[in-house]
Protein backbone atom coordinates (compact mmCIF):
# COMPACT_ATOMS: atom_id res chain seq x y z
CA UNK A 1 0.00 0.00 0.00
CA UNK A 2 0.99 3.57 -1.02
CA UNK A 3 2.43 5.76 2.24
CA UNK A 4 0.62 7.90 3.49
CA UNK A 5 1.45 10.74 5.81
CA UNK A 6 -0.66 13.55 8.23
CA UNK A 7 0.34 16.68 9.75
CA UNK A 8 -1.84 17.62 12.38
CA UNK A 9 -2.18 19.74 15.44
CA UNK A 10 -3.63 18.71 18.68
CA UNK A 11 -5.94 21.94 18.41
CA UNK A 12 -7.43 20.45 15.16
CA UNK A 13 -10.63 18.99 15.06
CA UNK A 14 -10.87 18.21 10.95
CA UNK A 15 -7.32 16.46 11.94
CA UNK A 16 -8.80 14.10 14.31
CA UNK A 17 -11.52 13.02 11.78
CA UNK A 18 -9.49 12.45 9.32
CA UNK A 19 -6.67 10.41 11.31
CA UNK A 20 -10.32 8.34 12.90
CA UNK A 21 -11.62 8.07 9.25
CA UNK A 22 -7.94 6.42 8.42
CA UNK A 23 -8.06 4.41 11.71
CA UNK A 24 -11.61 3.01 11.03
CA UNK A 25 -10.70 1.89 7.61
CA UNK A 26 -7.63 0.45 8.37
CA UNK A 27 -4.90 2.59 6.09
CA UNK A 28 -1.49 3.13 7.92
CA UNK A 29 -0.10 6.25 8.02
CA UNK A 30 3.00 8.17 9.57
CA UNK A 31 1.23 10.95 11.83
CA UNK A 32 3.25 14.40 12.19
CA UNK A 33 2.62 17.01 14.63
CA UNK A 34 2.56 20.60 14.47
CA UNK A 35 2.60 23.41 17.36
CA UNK A 36 0.70 26.43 16.61
CA UNK A 37 2.52 29.81 18.39
CA UNK A 38 -0.36 31.86 19.24
CA UNK A 39 2.32 34.79 20.22
CA UNK A 40 3.86 34.98 16.55
CA UNK A 41 0.44 33.83 14.47
CA UNK A 42 2.68 30.88 12.53
CA UNK A 43 3.83 27.54 13.47
CA UNK A 44 6.14 26.91 15.79
CA UNK A 45 9.72 26.12 14.00
CA UNK A 46 10.50 22.09 14.36
CA UNK A 47 11.56 18.95 12.55
CA UNK A 48 7.74 18.36 11.26
CA UNK A 49 6.98 21.57 10.52
CA UNK A 50 10.35 22.41 8.01
CA UNK A 51 9.55 18.85 6.12
CA UNK A 52 6.10 19.88 6.07
CA UNK A 53 6.85 22.87 4.52
CA UNK A 54 10.01 21.44 2.05
CA UNK A 55 7.24 19.10 1.09
CA UNK A 56 4.52 21.54 0.10
CA UNK A 57 7.22 24.10 -1.29
CA UNK A 58 5.97 26.44 0.56
CA UNK A 59 4.22 27.63 4.29
CA UNK A 60 0.94 26.17 4.93
CA UNK A 61 -1.68 28.30 7.29
CA UNK A 62 -3.99 25.29 8.43
CA UNK A 63 -3.74 21.46 8.87
CA UNK A 64 -4.64 18.64 8.25
CA UNK A 65 -2.58 18.29 5.62
CA UNK A 66 -1.95 14.58 3.57
CA UNK A 67 0.34 13.06 1.44
CA UNK A 68 -0.63 10.56 0.10
CA UNK A 69 2.66 8.69 -2.02
CA UNK A 70 3.88 12.00 -3.86
CA UNK A 71 0.49 13.29 -3.90
CA UNK A 72 -0.03 17.03 -1.80
CA UNK A 73 -4.28 16.53 -0.25
CA UNK A 74 -4.30 20.30 1.57
CA UNK A 75 -6.67 19.44 4.07
CA UNK A 76 -9.89 17.61 4.98
CA UNK A 77 -11.96 19.48 2.34
CA UNK A 78 -10.10 18.33 -0.08
CA UNK A 79 -9.43 14.83 0.62
CA UNK A 80 -13.39 14.32 2.19
CA UNK A 81 -14.60 14.72 -1.91
CA UNK A 82 -11.69 12.19 -2.83
CA UNK A 83 -12.76 9.68 -0.05
CA UNK A 84 -16.61 10.26 -1.51
CA UNK A 85 -15.51 9.86 -5.25
CA UNK A 86 -13.40 6.53 -4.53
CA UNK A 87 -10.33 8.60 -5.45
CA UNK A 88 -8.42 8.08 -2.32
CA UNK A 89 -9.34 4.39 -2.82
CA UNK A 90 -7.62 4.13 -5.97
CA UNK A 91 -4.48 6.37 -5.03
CA UNK A 92 -4.16 3.80 -2.21
CA UNK A 93 -3.77 0.82 -4.36
CA UNK A 94 -1.37 2.57 -6.63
Amino acid sequence: MIQVEVYYSDMCGLCHVAMDYLTENNIPFDKYKLKWDATTGNWEDSAESRRLFNRCGEKVEFVPQFFIGDRWVSGWRELEPMIKSGELDRLLKD
